[in-house]
């Protein structure tokens, strides 16, 4: 309650001590010193005080940078200058950071508490006016202290938004640094204070500092509150004790387009290790560091002073902390149009010519025309990017604009709204407009048309007026005015649709060289495409008793479109006059010359040329089957033909009509035709349909079989045979299977299988033929028997008892050989060893030879024929003559 008491007691307060400290330190006061210029070109801007004061241009946007000397710094010191809003800027980026709070120094315990970060505030989008004065503040940073508190840095404010500086980190006083973001705590961690004013859409940013360690004399000090963070406490005890870091601050990139840190807290200071601060604040004093203790926070970003003595020199302050710094950052304005005239329009009634000077980098330019009090905005003409225009009553609203009137005409620069916004309006320069005399009265309007292309049109208006001027005239299309459409009638004698559109006449009246007019109502004209209809050259043909349809549309025009027809249909035809249709089903034939007219609903008309159409004979359709689709020579085939109706139908082959088949009626759309084929091979057969109704077409089908040769079975008379050597018979045979067409017969006869040897034999075909037959023969054998021989005769018949005979033959026929047989052994006792005969003793005996078979002849034997075996003779005799003794 009592830290809440206090924050709302500094928010209200603030404001009257910043006037306050300015008194006292003899600074300028807001509003009271020369306005001095900073910044060149679109960039320039005015300060009563630019000490300190920066701008820049980054990317194309304009960055003014308020800065607090630190030689002016300390004890929450500030600086207050006054900035003039440029002409033409409405909306800046702001960007807030109070001073950073200094360390503070505990003397010999090492326990010193840093300074906290200064607090930041962020407007990405702070509306201005342009030319007011908008006061900046700017804190500096506080200083740090010898065995007691650091000093709390001091507050910056932007015109409604403000940040404290950041609080004092504790030393050997008990009592706790508030601020923007909290100092660290010797005796306790350190308060924190918001912005003292929180606008909408800005947002604030602060957290309070780090307590010190348990142990007061030998702990470390707490870390110093930053912008994002809280600092952390110290820690430890005796020598272990260790200093918070700082918190870390926030990251903004409105100065250079690259991140900055501001509002981070130092660190705090420990008895070994000190405190490490946020980026761009103090680091704290310890015994143990390696780097400097009780460092300053970096000017213009807010840091908080570190802890403890400066380089860790005892006697020495603690960190200082950083300086604050207000950054505003906006898209420059282009520069107010000088030289504005403003005159009215010569010779012209409710005008005004206004013209400038060109501004560079323009867009475009607005005019205005105000109330004679430069008040109420009667209207405007924007997108004009010439130096000069002319404004009517045309261009106010609700036309309102008089005669004899007094206006006030501002002019302004329109920017591309990237690089440049648009400038601010010019002073109003005063301007009063032509008198006229009476408006004229028109007492017959315009009156609306409906037209085709290719028609003429008229348009006309009636205007008087009672007093003696002279009255003009001028048509416009849309608006826009219509060249040498200057008289009360405006025709047109052929209309395209490009000239649809709203058409108005200005009727003045000229008085003395000053006119004025009066519009009449806006009369439509409305223009439909040309009408045309072309001539069908295609689908012109039909067929008697077939579905016929030909349309014949019309293009263009407006609807809807009616038809007329010259000329006669055949009959069962018929015409639609609404859609231009010729459909039907015939019911004769016969050629049709017409024509067809289309007329619109403006009354445009259009024609074709003329055209035939010819309904021709209904078809009809045959078709052809036969019986057998493979006809046999000889034998009876039907033909079928079937036709689509009723008629007679004449059959024919290979062209020549067939005997009894010459007209055939239909029956039930059927005819048949019995043919006898009468030659083989391929052949036409063809039928003609001659319906019975004179309104259908003759048709034709034809077939091209192959006629096959007729089939016959021959068989050889059986067992049928010669002996061989014999003379060879006639082959007879039989048709045993089919038979001969009427008196046909076949030539040639039939022959066997070549071979003249005793056996059997194939009878084949010989050259028994008929070109219309196909001859099937019955497998049949030929026989050749074996013939008889000649007579066979011993020819061997006596021998000598003691000797055998060599038996020996002749005659017979063939290639067999002779064997023989001892028909009776007789006297002679005869036998026969090896072909050789033989005896027992002299005498006779019968012999029987016989040749064997051969192949084309029967074995044959002699009749048994004596052998007769005489006596040897004896040796001759001889005496021997002994002796004897």
């Amino acid at each position: 309650m009592r830290r809440a008491a206090r924050d709302l007691l500094l928010a209200v307060t603030f404001l009257a001590t910043v006037s306050a400290t300015l008194l006292v330190s003899g600074l300028p006061q807001p509003g009271r010193a020369h306005a001095a210029s900073i910044g060149s070109g679109l960039c320039a801007s005015t300060v009563d005080n630019p000490t300190g004061v920066i701008v820049t241009v980054v990317n194309g946007n304009c960055v003014v940078s308020f800065v607090t000397d630190i030689t002016t710094g300390g004890n929450a010191s500030y600086t207050v200058r006054n900035w003039t809003v440029p002409a033409g800027v409405t909306s800046v980026k702001v960007l807030v950071v109070a001073g950073g709070g200094g360390g503070g120094s505990s003397n010999s315990i090492r326990t010193g508490g840093a300074g906290g970060g200064g607090g930041v505030a962020v407007a990405p989008n702070y509306a201005v006016t342009p030319g007011a004065n908008v006061v900046v503040i700017t804190g500096a940073g506080g200083w740090g202290s010898n065995c007691g508190n650091g000093n709390k840095g001091g507050n910056s404010t932007f015109g409604s938004i403000g940040t404290y500086g950041g609080g004092g980190g504790s030393g050997c006083v008990a009592a706790e640094g508030i601020g923007g973001s909290g100092g660290g705590g010797h005796f306790r961690a350190g308060g924190r204070s918001n912005i003292y004013a929180v606008p909408a859409g800005v947002s604030a940013y602060g957290n309070a500092g780090g307590a010190a360690g348990t142990d007061y004399s030998t702990g470390g000090g707490g870390g110093g509150g930053g912008a994002t963070q809280a600092g952390s406490p110290g820690t430890g005890a005796g020598a272990n004790g260790t200093g918070g870091a700082g918190g870390e601050g926030i990251v903004n990139s409105f100065r250079t387009d690259s991140p900055i840190v501001y509002g981070s807290g130092g660190g705090g200071q420990g008895y070994s290790i000190q405190g490490v601060g946020g980026t761009n604040a103090g680091t704290g004093c310890g015994t143990d560091a390696s780097g400097s203790g009780g460092a300053h926070g970096t000017n213009e970003t807010g840091g908080g002073g570190g802890g403890g003595w400066m380089n860790c020199t005892q006697g020495q302050s603690a960190g200082r902390g950083g300086s604050g710094i207000v950054v505003v950052r906006y898209v420059p304005a282009l520069a107010e149009p000088t030289n504005v005239v403003a005159v009215p329009t010569p010779n012209r009634g409710k005008s005004v010519d206004v013209s400038w000077d060109p501004v560079p980098n323009a867009q475009s330019y607005v005019v205005k025309l105000r109330g004679g009090a430069c008040g109420t905005v009667y209207g405007s003409k924007s997108g004009i990017t010439s130096t000069s225009t002319t404004i009517t009553r045309f261009d106010m609203n609700s036309q309102v604009m008089s005669n004899s009137g007094t206006y006030k005409v501002t002019v302004q620069a329109v920017g591309d709204g990237v690089s440049n916004s648009s400038s601010s309006e010019t002073q109003c320069i005063s301007v009063t407009t032509n008198p006229s005399g009476e408006i004229p009265t028109i007492s017959s309007q315009p009156a609306s048309s409906s037209k085709t292309e290719g028609q003429s049109v008229s348009l006309s208006v009636s205007a008087s007026t009672t007093d003696a001027g002279v009255l003009t005239y001028q048509w416009s299309k849309d608006g826009v005015a219509i060249s040498g459409a200057t008289s009360s009638t405006y025709g047109i004698n052929s209309v395209v649709t490009s000239q649809a559109g709203s058409y108005t006449v200005d009727v003045t009246n000229t008085l003395a060289g000053i006119s004025i007019s009066s519009s009449s109502s806006a009369a439509t004209l409305t223009v439909a495409g040309a009408l045309s209809i072309a001539t069908p050259v295609t689908g012109l043909g039909g067929s008697a008793h077939s579905a016929f349809s030909l349309a014949v549309p019309a293009a263009g025009g407006r609807s809807n479109l009616t038809y007329a027809l010259t000329g006669t249909l055949v009959s069962g035809l018929l015409f639609s006059t609404s859609t231009g249709t010729i459909s039907g089903t015939p019911t004769a034939i016969g050629s049709s010359a017409i024509s067809v007219t289309v007329t619109d609903a403006n009354g445009a008309t259009a024609s074709t040329d003329s055209f035939t159409i010819d309904i021709g004979y209904a078809s009809t359709t045959l078709s052809l089957s036969l019986a057998d689709s493979s006809p046999s020579y000889g034998t009876t085939d039907r033909i079928t033909a079937s036709a689509s109706r009723a008629g007679n139908v004449a059959f024919r082959v290979d062209g020549l009509l067939i005997p009894g088949c010459e007209s055939v009626a239909t029956s039930s759309s059927v005819a048949t035709c019995d043919w006898v084929p009468l030659a083989t091979g391929a052949v036409s057969v063809a039928a003609t349909f001659s319906p019975s109704t004179s309104t259908y077409s003759a048709s034709t089908s034809s077939l091209s079989p192959t006629v096959a040769a007729r089939a016959i079975t021959a068989t050889p008379t059986p067992n049928q045979s010669k002996v061989f050597g014999a003379i060879e018979p006639l082959i007879t045979y039989s048709i045993t299977s089919g038979s001969l067409y009427g008196s046909d017969s076949l030539s040639g006869s039939l022959s066997r299988a070549s071979g003249e040897n005793a056996g059997t034999y194939a009878i084949t075909g010989g050259t028994l033929s008929n070109s219309n037959y196909a001859i099937t023969l019955t497998p049949v054998m030929f026989t050749i028997t074996q013939a008889t021989q000649s007579s066979v005769t011993l020819t061997s018949t006596s021998g000598t008892y003691g000797t055998s005979i060599t038996l020996t033959a002749s005659g017979g026929s063939g290639s067999g050989g002779y064997s023989f047989s001892v028909t009776s052994a007789g006297t002679a006792g005869c036998s026969i060893s090896a072909g050789s005969l033989m005896s027992s003793s002299p005498g006779t005996c019968t012999v029987t030879v016989t040749r064997a078979s051969s192949t084309n002849y029967l074995s044959a034997s002699s009749a048994a024929t004596t052998v007769t075996f005489g006596k040897q003779s004896q040796e001759t005799l001889s005496l021997a003559t002994t002796s004897g003794d």
